[in-house]
């Protein structure tokens, strides 16, 4: 787990964590001027927390670079790239799916957009639409995963030149590992909420939508990912990097 100033979601994060069945977590503190240390030195869980301190960073994406450090210090064989900002379901760490698959991700739910009821709502409606397509996991898919260490010695995590480090980095390691020919799980009934808001303003929609055109996404994925996560602003950034 990188932190960077997160003293304002880290306890309902750790509070979270209590009580999982973690063999290890590794703090990985990163540069922070706030009570973030304090909070995890005070931490009490029934498994051990190591803190390190993260090393000048050479790449162009932080969060990638200091992810690979963070799994360098860790001694399990299943490893989960954490974050300070969420709220995490325990269930996620059971590894026995392990035993069939080389990595797996789960359902992140963003507070602040997505009660229950509406989620469920919105997923009738699209799956109402277009019948053909599995919405429920379309619309949800989030960047929390595991993955074998043996699998993350091979393949490793690249530097992902954006500022969506974590969704982009998720994407790319996975499409590489199924490429690679390892087995991946996408598990839809876990409710991991994200408390972080800044995600999806306006002028971060742009930015995300800039960045698709750079990959040069096709149209039709672009304004289809507008329409389902209701992000119409990252249209428009696709739009302007086109131009």
């Amino acid at each position: 787990m990188p932190i960077h100033n997160e003293e304002e979601y880290l306890p309902y994060c750790l509070e979270s964590l209590k009580d999982a069945p973690l063999h290890e977590l590794i703090v990985l503190i990163d540069s922070c001027n706030d009570r973030s240390e304090e909070i995890i030195r005070k931490f009490n869980s029934s498994f051990p927390v190591k803190v390190a301190y993260a090393k000048g960073c050479e790449w162009k994406n932080r969060i990638s670079e200091l992810t690979e450090q963070a799994f360098s210090l860790c001694e399990g064989e299943i490893i989960f790239p954490l974050f300070a900002d969420v709220i995490y379901d325990k269930r996620i760490f059971d590894t026995k799916p392990f035993e069939h698959y080389d990595m797996i991700s789960f359902r992140g739910i963003d507070r602040d957009l997505y009660t229950p009821l509406w989620r469920t709502t919105y997923e009738t409606f699209l799956s109402s639409m277009f019948e053909k397509i599995d919405f429920k996991e379309v619309v949800w898919r989030g960047c929390i995963f595991g993955t074998k260490r043996e699998v993350w010695k091979k393949l490793g995590f690249k530097d992902i030149t954006s500022n969506f480090g974590e969704h982009l980095q998720f994407r790319d390691y996975r499409d590489r590992l199924v490429n690679a020919g390892y087995k991946y799980l996408y598990v839809r009934n876990r409710e991991n909420i994200h408390l972080r808001t800044t995600t999806f303003t306006k002028e971060t929609q742009i930015q995300e939508g800039c960045l698709r055109a750079n990959k040069h996404y096709p149209f039709w994925r672009v304004a289809l990912h507008s329409l389902i996560h209701l992000k119409p602003h990252v249209f428009t950034g696709y739009m302007r990097g086109k131009n």
